[in-house]
C-alpha cells in the first residue's frame, strides 16, 4: 500500500481560532477538514493515533456493507442478541431481554443512530475483528485498529486517527466506499444519528437578510465519547457547501456525560470556525 502523505497544516485564519480554543481547553484537540468542492485538505494532529470511542463503529459499518456487497452475508440475515453481547454504555439493547433477533441492517442502524454498543458487538461477532481491520486498511485507514468487541478492554485497545475517519467519510461522499449503492446507504444511516452536539450544534441558522438556513444543512455523522474523550466525524452539505470534518479530543478534565461537557463545547466552537472558513473560501 502506498505511503500516505502527511496532512497539510491548518490555514492561518482557522489555525488562530483553534489555537485560542486549545489554550483554554484542559485537554488536547485534533482535527481534519476536507473541502469536497475545492479539493483542499488540512488539519491539526490529524495523523496521530487517537482513542476512537464509538467513532470506530464507522469501520464496522464499512465491513458489514463490504461483506454484503460480495455476497458473504445478507443485510436481512437475522442475529440473536446473546447474553455475552451485553455491555454497558450507550444504546437501548442493554435494557432488553437477551434472545431478541435483529437483522444485520437493523443492528447497523441501532449502532449508528443511538450508538448502541450491544448492536455493535453483535455485528463484530458476525463479521470478525480481523476482517474489520483488514477492511479498514484496504480502505486506506492505515492508522486504525479495532482491538476487540466494544467495552472489552482486556482483549486489546482500539485506535484511529482524524485522517482515517475523514478519508473514509470522504470516500462515502464521493460514492467510492465499496460501491455507489453501499456508499449511499451508509450515508443514509449516518444521516439519522440522534446526537448532534458537536458538528451540527452551532451551524448558522440564517444567511444574508436573515434567510433561514438551518433546515438546509444535511449532516451525516458519527460521534464518540468515553471519559475524557469526545469525537465527532461528519459530512456537512447544503447552501453550496460540501465538506468533511473530523474533531477529536482527549485528556479533558471534565468527566461529565453532558451536552455541555467542556470538550463538547470546545469542539462545537471549532466546528463552527471550520464551517465559517470553508464557507469563506467558497464565496
Amino acid at each position: 500500500m502506498r505511503e500516505i502523505a502527511a496532512t497539510p497544516p491548518l490555514p492561518p485564519p482557522l489555525a488562530r481560532v483553534v489555537a485560542a480554543e486549545q489554550q483554554r481547553f484542559s485537554g488536547v484537540v485534533a482535527l481534519w477538514v476536507h473541502d469536497l468542492r475545492r479539493h483542499e485538505t488540512y488539519g491539526l494532529r490529524a495523523d496521530d493515533p487517537s482513542e476512537p470511542a464509538s467513532a470506530i463503529k464507522l469501520f464496522v459499518l464499512l465491513e458489514l456493507f463490504r461483506q454484503a456487497e460480495v455476497g458473504a452475508l445478507s443485510l436481512e440475515e437475522e442475529m440473536e442478541v446473546r447474553e455475552r453481547d451485553m455491555v454497558d454504555g450507550s444504546g437501548v439493547l442493554k435494557d432488553l431481554t437477551p434472545g431478541l433477533r435483529l437483522t444485520l441492517r437493523d443492528a447497523a442502524t441501532l449502532m449508528v443512530t443511538v450508538s448502541d454498543n450491544v448492536a455493535a458487538n453483535v455485528l463484530i461477532s458476525r463479521l470478525g475483528v480481523g476482517a474489520i481491520n483488514r477492511g479498514a486498511r484496504a480502505a486506506g485507514a492505515t492508522c486504525t485498529h479495532l482491538g476487540a468487541s466494544l467495552l472489552r478492554p482486556r482483549q486489546g485497545a482500539s485506535y484511529t486517527s482524524p485522517r482515517d475517519l475523514g478519508w473514509l467519510l470522504t470516500k462515502m461522499a464521493r460514492r467510492t466506499a465499496i460501491s455507489p449503492a453501499a456508499s449511499r446507504e451508509m450515508l443514509d444511516i449516518l444521516s439519522r444519528e440522534r446526537i448532534d452536539n458537536i458538528v451540527g450544534r452551532l451551524l448558522p441558522d440564517a444567511g444574508p437578510g436573515g434567510r433561514p438556513l438551518r433546515r438546509a444543512w444535511r449532516v451525516a455523522s458519527k460521534n464518540g465519547s468515553v471519559r475524557g474523550v469526545r469525537n465527532d466525524v461528519a459530512l456537512v452539505r447544503g447552501n453550496g457547501l460540501s465538506y468533511v470534518l473530523v474533531l477529536m479530543s482527549r485528556d479533558c478534565q471534565d468527566l461529565r456525560y453532558s451536552p455541555d461537557n467542556e470538550a463538547t463545547l470546545c469542539l462545537a466552537r471549532i466546528a463552527r470556525a471550520a464551517h465559517d472558513h470553508v464557507a469563506e473560501q467558497n464565496r
